[in-house]
């Protein structure tokens, strides 16, 4: 175990009493890594192997909930069905016990945002190497739906990248979850405009767009619209998303030429059929942009 997750290890303080109990004798907890709206994850060591796994376990309050066993049912069939590096490989899960969990690879490093990555050439790597894991997603049919900052782990040598948390993916062979619940499923700030109308399937073309727009935050410094105006950030960003036009890369940030500039509205078109219809042709028009920024 490093130097630097033993730290963080030391500094921890159980905030889940399930945090004390090993899962099914195999997995031994040992801290709270993070929690949402449905799920908390804890950092565990598998006593079989001895590697450091993610346990994934729904939140008290969301045990009785059908809606949200669903979300980890989902995330366990598409982690199984898709398979690149930068995408968690299962470990062991058991889905119908009164207190379900997934164990899955630890994906140890920093979350994408502009502390841990700074440079223009690391930000265009690494968002051909999120293409990448998109690509290996779409050819398995999953959308992810909820690509954004939190859910990018950048490795401890940050060159490379992992795409956690599937609660919210499209998986074939299973109900979409957005429809299964009538609403629109994602993070605002991050949604491709038809992501954010309740009723409306969508398809691997939302993961182009929500990249672009991390991409071009961190590039730019700015967001992609003017969202300054509401108290509601929610309905701020879904707004933006549907009606306004994004500010040019290069008007925003002249240290930019032209054609980035055009590759990152190419993919933030609204219409989907406008933007790379795949996310190998993103990680192409990417690299073919990234010599004059490159400082490797």
């Amino acid at each position: 175990m490093d130097m630097q997750l033993s730290r963080r290890l030391c500094r921890a303080e159980p905030r889940d009493r399930r945090l004390l109990d090993a899962i099914n004798g195999r997995f031994e907890p040992l801290q709270e890594l993070g929690t949402g709206a449905v799920m908390v994850v804890h950092l565990a060591q598998d006593k079989k192997t001895g590697d450091l796994v993610a346990i994934k376990r729904l939140k008290a309050d969301m045990l009785a909930k059908p809606d949200a066993r669903y979300t980890m049912e989902t995330e366990a069939k598409a982690i199984s069905l898709a398979s690149h590096p930068g995408i968690p490989k299962p470990v062991a899960c058991s889905l119908n016990e009164p207190d379900p969990y997934i164990a899955e690879e630890f994906k140890d490093g920093l979350t994408f945002n502009r502390n841990n990555i700074r440079e223009p050439s690391e930000v265009l790597r690494a968002g051909i190497d999120v293409c990448g894991i998109l690509s290996a997603l779409h050819s398995a049919g999953i959308v992810h739906r909820d690509v954004k900052p939190q859910n990018l782990i950048l490795g401890l040598d940050k060159k490379s990248v992992s795409l956690i948390d599937y609660g919210f993916s499209i998986v074939p062979g299973m109900q979409d979850f957005a429809m299964r619940i009538d609403i629109a499923v994602g993070t605002p700030m991050f949604m491709a405009p038809e992501q954010t109308y309740p009723g409306v399937r969508v398809d691997h073309r939302v993961d182009i767009y929500s990249l672009a727009v991390i991409l071009y935050s961190h590039l730019s410094g700015w967001y992609p619209y003017d969202t300054r105006n509401s108290g509601d950030m929610a309905d701020e960003y879904i707004r933006a998303h549907r009606y306004q036009e994004a500010f040019l890369l290069h008007i925003r940030n002249p240290i930019f030429r032209p054609r980035l500039s055009l590759v990152i509205a190419r993919a933030l078109q609204k219409e989907p059929k406008r933007r790379f219809q795949h996310a190998e042709e993103f990680a192409d028009a990417l690299s073919d942009c990234l010599a004059p920024y490159d400082t490797a």
